[in-house]
């Protein structure tokens, strides 16, 4: 939530377009959304390390080294010394016996030496060290959280403020911009940064997010134009051509007129011999234009017409990923197949309650994935046709995935998006105390009978091979708290939790929140299977 990444920014938008935008307010049309608004001011400041991290990495490797050469190099100096005299290698091993501490002598001259050679650190190199290591050290909460307070704390850490651009040393001007910095009285006048919405995890019990919503209200000016394609040249020098293009005016179509009877009549009246006049004409000089290689201009064409349908659509190449945006989006999010609803229904006892519009696929027939997406976005965008004006990235969260497996169905309900399917599903769903819940929550294969209470054993024996949803007691219609398992029922008499390990940690976390479980039990151990040849081991029948 840095404000130089995110009011800085708009700020700077709204300076270039010279008033072609302006924000808007949209805090009264979101009820029950929390959202402060936008910042006006701020203070800009840097780490005042001259390193980069790896930098910073490479020297410490470099330091590491040396120490560990200057060790090895005294040892066995100290080694030569004792066997050139044995009287002073009694002497030592008399004082490592007794604890004594060996003279210092050798030890200062050879400091001595590293001073003379420039080796030993210089004040600069000393205070530079101590502001690296102020990042180790847990400084703990400030003691007051007033201005001036967290200034010195930010200062204290090795963070320098500068009030204004001209404060920036030269080889940090890369880095912070004019337009990082806060804007003048009259912009914030004019501006309006506080139409913009910052919405804190801490009021909401969600992420950090900021929202500018723009207006479009006049054509942008030539100027605005310039200005816009330079900053995009300083960034990326390789998209001249494209940025040429898209500022470039668009070429005048002439209007397709369709031709009357009377104008057809005046047509076939043209005399003859002025029509083959014209055919000379025409074929001498596409004689005329056949270049030196002897290719023929117009079978050229044809071939330049190929390559050009051929070419990649879309905005130019995003960075490091080989591909324009215009692939991104290329295929839709479309309604699912009426095929698809009919073993989805069967096999997971689906209300009638279940928003079917609401899951869409990118694809038709066989989609991989099947999105649920929310209401608003649909009846709002995409049944409006946003898709015709704009590339659709990805939107709403996955229900479910196609498996891998034999099964009866071919779609599994996925994880991201089990809080919104499990409220309407009848069959394949099982509601768990918390004990046998949190017992599910474990990597590989779990045995049923070596593992959870009888109850529970048999209402997953009674299940159909494949996925399933387990429940937490008293969360099973809570969409927000999302006390969901996806399971996966296997051929042999296990089971298979298919939840990525973080979200695992996460889901014992917030049992241990709700009071649920005063301590979550650590994974039980996997009892050793054998190997039954009527039976198949339970890793094979987990999907991917």
């Amino acid at each position: 939530m840095n404000p130089v990444e995110n009011e800085a920014v708009v700020a700077e938008l709204l300076r270039s377009l010279e008033g072609s935008v302006e924000l808007v307010e949209k805090r009264a049309d979101l009820p029950g959304l929390k959202a402060r608004p936008g910042w006006t001011s701020w203070r800009v400041m840097r780490e005042e390390r001259s390193r980069s991290r790896k930098q910073e990495k490479t020297h410490q490797k470099k330091k590491h080294q040396k120490r560990r050469k200057e060790w090895a190099k005294k040892c066995k100096q100290e080694e030569e010394e004792s066997q050139q005299d044995p009287v002073v290698g009694e002497e030592k091993a008399k004082d490592e016996s007794s604890g004594a501490t060996p003279a210092t002598g050798a030890s200062d001259e050879a400091a001595a030496q590293m001073a003379k050679d420039g080796e030993t650190p210089t004040a600069e190199e000393e205070a530079e060290e101590e502001s690296r290591n102020v990042w180790k050290r847990d400084l703990g909460p400030p003691p007051s959280w007033d201005e001036e307070t967290l200034r010195e704390r930010a200062k204290g850490v090795g963070f320098k403020e500068f009030a204004t651009y001209e404060d920036v040393p030269e080889e940090w001007r890369r880095k912070v911009r004019p337009s990082s910095f806060p804007p003048t009285p009259e912009e914030v006048a004019k501006f309006g940064l506080d139409k913009c919405m910052r919405c804190l995890p801490q009021d909401m019990n969600t992420g950090g997010f900021f929202v500018a919503l723009f207006k479009k209200v006049a054509p942008l000016s030539a100027k605005a134009q310039e200005r816009a394609k330079l900053l995009a040249l300083e960034n990326r020098p390789d998209a001249a051509s494209d940025l040429d293009d898209e500022t470039s005016p668009p070429a005048t179509k002439m209007a397709k007129i369709e031709p009357t009877d009377a104008a057809m009549e005046d047509a076939a009246e043209v005399d003859s011999s002025e029509t083959k006049s014209g055919l000379d004409t025409e074929m001498e000089t596409a004689d005329s234009k056949v270049n030196a290689s002897g290719e023929d201009p117009a079978e050229a064409d044809v071939v330049d017409d190929e390559n050009t349908k051929k070419a990649p659509t879309g905005k130019p190449l995003l960075r490091g990923r080989g591909r324009t945006r215009g692939d991104m989006g290329n295929e839709r999010f479309l309604n699912v197949d009426d095929a698809l609803w009919g073993p989805l229904i069967e096999f997971y006892g689906l209300k009638p309650s279940f928003p079917r519009n609401q899951l869409m696929a990118r694809a038709c027939g066989d989609a991989k994935i099947l999105y649920f997406i929310s209401n608003s976005i649909t009846s709002n965008l995409i049944d409006r046709g946003i898709q015709d004006r704009l590339t659709v990235i990805n939107s709403g969260l996955k229900a479910f995935e196609r498996n891998s497996k034999d099964c009866l169905v071919n779609y599994r309900v996925a994880q991201e998006g089990i809080h919104f399917v499990a409220p309407h599903m009848t069959k394949q769903k099982i509601v768990a105390d918390p004990m046998d819940f949190v017992k599910c929550i474990a990597p590989g294969g779990i045995r049923l009978e070596a593992t959870f209470t009888k109850e529970f054993t048999e209402k997953v024996r009674a299940l159909a091979v494949g996925s399933f949803v387990v429940a937490l007691n008293g969360y099973e219609m809570d969409i927000f708290k999302k006390m969901f398992l996806v399971m996966w029922r296997c051929r042999g008499d296990a089971i298979n939790c298919l939840v990525a390990k973080v979200e695992m940690e996460g889901m014992r976390s917030k049992l241990r929140a709700l009071g649920e479980v005063s301590i979550t039990p650590d994974p039980p151990p996997r009892p050793e299977i054998t190997k039954d040849p009527a039976e198949k081991e339970v890793s094979q029948d987990v999907p991917k």
